[in-house]
């Protein structure tokens, strides 16, 4: 019975499931016509699209245009007829050298200058309007020599089809290779011959040059003249090239021709009533002459009563000057001192006489002064100020203006006085427009006058003058005051003048071991070496100080100071106030200051963030290895470092920031503009910059560690263009570096306290001399600062671990006893500092071979290449 049951109950299932199989079968079938009837309506929407693209392509098929040309028989060309490729009609205008029937031939290409052939290809199918489908078969039949058996290759093979295949096929097998770089060639190449054939090798590689400005090519092309022509041209700063090409003949001209021995006569006598007119130099009239005389006008001469100019050079000027002799006669100078025989005096820079330079291509004026006024500045004779040159004929001095100080340079040159527009800005001076003026600058720029300040107040050495001056963006100072200032208002003492003025233009100084494939290239690039002027460009890593949800904002007093540093923090505040770095600032923030004294005795300004950056959300971003770092130096052999100038100050803080960047003083509050030392997340922030503005030369050529930039190539060649890259991705993005603390195309540098040379690495001299001096440790802290400095060399130590353990054991909580074993620890970790061994650089072509130890004190391992060691562990 119970059998029964349970058989039934068994079959009532088995029906039930295949039920519900049935039902599913009938579900999946109509979801299978359901999508059937969806796919048969989509194919026939896809066959009516095709049929529409069909009758489209048809509708634009437009049979090819007929070929006409211009009826009028005198306009045809010789190979014109009705079949003639020239499409006249199809611009409907001529081109307006065609109605006079010139007649342009097409040039014969056999293989050589392929670059030049297409442009004047290019030429002749613009000019007769040839258009694209009979490109090619024209430029085909002007192919002669071995250039036509290639190109029945390239028919039988279908490579070309059209003009643009054919431009690309001789270019691949006819142009320049992609080893060739025009760049490199460019910078490298000098004058070897005349200036014109070096001008048109230069202006054939420039023509290849893609993204270089004009001035790079002027500066490229000047530094690779002759030196004497380049000492000269160099200070005339030509704006085009064909014009520093043109003053470049015309002093080869000076330099080749004979200089006679006499050419500038006058008489002396003063007392004669000739016309002075008669005033014969020989000079030609095209040539103006600058005569300044305060004295009677001198009577001309005569060829027979005549003596010669007294002539001075510059380094003659400068031997009279230092022995105290008059520039006239022999005798000694005084204030009061008079020249019993007056006679002009030129001031030159070559011996050969102006007269026989070509006046169409003189750049500059000969001026002729009088030395009957002895007593005024012998400065005089300089010549006229020239790009803040030291030797430009100006005076520079500190002054102030309402009680800031200033830099002004006294220049003969100029007409007019002239200010920096961010000093008058700064200054709050009262600034009037003024009428549309432009000034003239010597190297024959214009620019454009920005307000006028009809009387100004200035002090110079205890001086009060009151003069114009007009607002105008100079560069080199801050304030320009013209020579002929009243001697009644100032009188200026040139032993106080300054000899090392600061300029915003830096003249680079080369060592004499330094090629000049390379000074060229850093002359191109001279504006990343200048000294920066305003605040740094935005990007998109301006500085932002994140802080924690809860922060409330830090006020921390200001410390108390001595006098004398209280007098230096206020005078570095003006200072950074007054380039723009900071500014007042109401903030409820605030940070106390701190003066640290540098190596030089003088003392660097320094904010405590501490607090701040107990409240800041820390940067995550990762700061690189020292060790990794040089790990990708295997094989290189020459390198260049660069030492980026006040690094944090070229990255601007956030706006929505700066009120928490807050320093107070006695004086007030001031936040900054520019990022400042001292924040938590400042190094994260420029090495994110760097890595990002070089992420393209990244541990292929280019390794950076904050603002230390190292460049490094297996071979010369290679280097100059990887430095070129370097130098110019840092001119497009406005940093700068210090040209004093840079190294260019060395063998050996030091870098982030190493030595690296193609033969290895090995611990900077300096470190060393460090360690060997260190004092022995009286507290914990001391011997921290120990460890620290030698565990920076580990690397260099076998068995450091072990050699330091006895100190290490030290630092534990107070346990600071200085024994015996500590002792001789403490001497054994110097001597083998002394006597590390030069490590090899790692190359990952080749196996590496890892030596392990271990013992109760410590585990160590020794890294190897070839058996010569490349790390201890």
């Amino acid at each position: 019975m119970a059998e029964g049951t349970r058989m039934k109950d068994l079959t009532v299932k088995i029906d039930t499931m295949f039920a519900l199989m049935d039902q599913r079968d009938e579900r999946l079938l109509a979801i299978i016509d359901q999508r059937d009837s969806k796919m048969t309506g989509r194919v026939t929407i896809l066959e009516d699209s095709l049929l529409n693209i069909s009758k489209c392509l048809e509708a634009l098929q437009v049979p090819k245009p007929s070929i006409t040309v211009e009826p009028d028989a005198s306009l045809r060309l010789d190979f014109a007829d009705e079949n003639s490729p020239i499409d006249i009609e199809a611009s409907g205008k001529l081109h307006p050298l065609q109605n006079r029937a010139v007649r342009v031939d097409f040039p014969l290409f056999e293989g050589d200058e392929v670059l030049n052939w297409i442009f004047r290809a290019e030429q002749f199918f613009t000019y007769y309007r040839i258009s694209d489908p009979y490109r090619l078969e024209l430029a085909s039949i002007h192919l002669d020599g071995p250039v036509v058996s290639w190109y029945q290759m390239l028919i039988k093979t279908g490579t070309v089809s059209c003009w643009a295949d054919l431009v690309t096929a001789l270019e691949e097998d006819y142009g320049p290779t992609d080893y060739e770089s025009p760049e490199y060639s460019l910078f490298r190449l000098t004058q070897e011959d005349s200036v014109t054939a070096y001008y048109h090798k230069f202006t054939a590689l420039a023509n290849r040059v893609e993204g270089v400005c004009s001035k790079a090519l002027i500066a490229c092309f000047i530094g690779g003249l002759k030196a004497d022509i380049q000492r000269d041209i160099i200070p005339l700063k030509p704006m085009t090239l064909p014009k520093a090409a043109s003053l470049a003949r015309l002093y080869e001209k000076k330099y080749s021709a004979t200089v006679p021995t006499k050419k500038f006569t006058y008489s002396p006598d003063i007392n004669s009533s000739a016309n002075p007119s008669k005033f014969n130099t020989a000079v030609p009239k095209t040539l103006p002459l600058s005569i300044n005389n305060s004295g009677p006008p001198h009577n001309g001469p005569t060829a027979n009563n005549s003596q010669p100019f007294q002539r001075i050079s510059f380094q003659e000027m400068q031997v009279r000057k230092a022995k105290g002799l008059c520039f006239n006669c022999d005798e000694k100078f005084t204030p009061n001192h008079r020249c019993v025989t007056k006679r002009l005096l030129l001031l030159q820079w070559d011996t050969k006489p102006p007269d026989e330079l070509d006046p169409r291509d003189a750049d500059f004026v000969v001026e002729l002064e009088t030395a009957q006024n002895q007593e005024e500045s012998t400065s005089k004779l300089a010549l006229n100020a020239m790009n803040s040159s030291s030797l430009s004929g100006t005076l520079r001095f500190a002054g102030t203006i309402k009680g800031y100080p200033i830099k002004i340079l006294l220049d003969g040159g100029s007409d007019d006085n002239f200010i920096q527009p961010r000093v008058a800005q700064f200054l709050h001076l009262d600034i009037q427009p003024a009428s549309p003026i432009k000034v003239m600058v010597g190297n024959g720029n214009a620019l454009q006058v920005e307000g006028f300040l009809p009387n100004l107040t200035i002090i110079v050495q205890g001086n009060q003058i009151t003069v114009p001056v007009y607002i105008l963006p100079i560069a080199g100072t801050e304030l320009i005051l013209v020579s002929d200032v009243d001697s009644e208002q100032l009188e200026l003492s040139t032993a106080s003048t300054l000899s090392a003025f600061p300029n915003c233009t830096q003249t680079l100084e080369f060592s004499p071991t330094m090629l000049v494939s390379l000074q060229n290239l850093l002359l191109i690039y001279q504006q990343v070496f200048t000294i920066p002027v305003g605040l740094p460009p935005s990007r998109q890593c301006n500085h932002r100080i994140e802080l924690l949800p809860t922060a409330q904002p830090v006020k921390v007093k200001p410390y108390r100071y001595p006098h004398s540093q209280n007098t230096e923090i206020e005078a570095q505040v003006q200072q950074m106030l007054f380039e723009g770095l900071i500014e007042n600032s109401t903030s409820p923030f605030s940070s106390p200051v701190l003066l640290v004294k540098k190596k030089d005795g003088t003392w660097r300004f320094c904010t405590d963030y501490r607090a701040l950056n107990a409240i800041t959300v820390k940067d995550a971003f990762p700061i690189p290895a020292v060790d990794e770092l040089l790990d990708e130096l295997g094989g290189a052999k020459f390198f260049s470092k660069l030492d980026l100038r006040s690094g944090y100050h070229q990255v601007l803080v956030h706006p929505n920031d700066r009120y928490k960047t807050v320093f107070r003083t006695h004086h007030g509050h001031f936040q900054w503009l520019v990022m400042p030392f001292g924040l938590s997340n400042a190094p994260a922030t420029f090495q994110a910059l760097m890595n990002n503005i070089f992420n393209f030369a990244m541990r292929r050529y280019v390794l950076i560690f904050f603002d230390d930039i190292l460049v490094y190539s297996v071979d010369w060649d290679t280097h100059l263009q990887h430095l070129e890259k370097v130098l110019q991705t840092l001119q497009h993005n406005h940093l700068y570096a210090k040209f004093s603390n840079c190294s260019f195309g060395v063998l050996e540098i030091d870098y982030l306290g190493h030595v690296i040379s193609d033969n290895g690495v090995h611990m900077d001299p300096t470190k060393i001399s460090d360690i060997v001096n260190w004092s022995v440790p009286v507290n914990v802290k001391q011997l921290r600062g120990f460890l620290g400095i030698s565990g920076y060399y580990r690397r260099f130590i076998h068995h450091y671990a072990k050699i330091a353990h006895p100190l290490a054991d030290l630092l534990k909580k107070d346990n600071f006893h200085w024994t015996d074993q500590a002792q001789k620890a403490f001497e054994k970790l110097k001597s083998v500092i002394i006597s590390a061994p030069v490590l090899q650089l790692p190359d990952f072509s080749k196996p590496f071979v890892l030596e392990t130890d271990a013992s109760g004190k410590g585990i160590g391992a020794i890294l190897s290449q070839q058996n010569h060691p490349i790390a201890f562990y």
